[in-house]
């Protein structure tokens, strides 16, 4: 029982320590809205509001709201996919790739942080043990 209590306390301050470091940055946009922003703007293929739902692990609805309100601020648009006529592609516009860059290393501060302070062996360890867990925690709740 008490190593389950050390790691508890133990995420809890990692996250917390995470979220007032990242609090730093002043984004216009919602936290979960710059997270689908980056996944738009970094990946090399066109997606749709159902891969980025999947990928991010949240239902469609959330998805779609996220999507509307970017569409609104003008940081993406949707255009009809080549190869799925069916299809609508999440495209970023010159605005919202501008915001990915300025703000993409100011976001991702502490994982750089932690892999300079780490070293990139314990870094991938600590990376592949969250990973590991993170499977373990959507297994349980796929099976709920």
């Amino acid at each position: 029982m008490e190593r389950v209590i050390r790691g508890a306390k133990a995420i809890s301050l990692l996250t917390r320590l995470k979220n007032k470091i990242d609090t730093n940055l002043k984004l216009p946009i919602r936290n979960s809205e710059m997270g689908l922003l980056i996944l738009i703007v970094t990946n090399k293929e066109k997606i749709s509001s159902v891969d980025a739902a999947n990928f991010l692990n949240v239902s469609k609805p959330m998805i779609a709201k996220i999507v509307n309100s970017l569409q609104k601020k003008d940081y993406i648009y949707k255009e009809i996919m080549e190869n799925d006529r069916h299809k609508m592609a999440l495209i970023p516009t010159r605005k919202g790739k501008k915001l990915v860059e300025k703000a993409y290393d100011e976001y991702h501060k502490t994982m750089f942080l932690l892999q300079n302070k780490m070293g990139d062996e314990d870094y991938l360890k600590l990376v592949s043990m969250i990973e590991k867990a993170n499977l373990i925690l959507m297994e349980e709740i796929e099976n709920e």
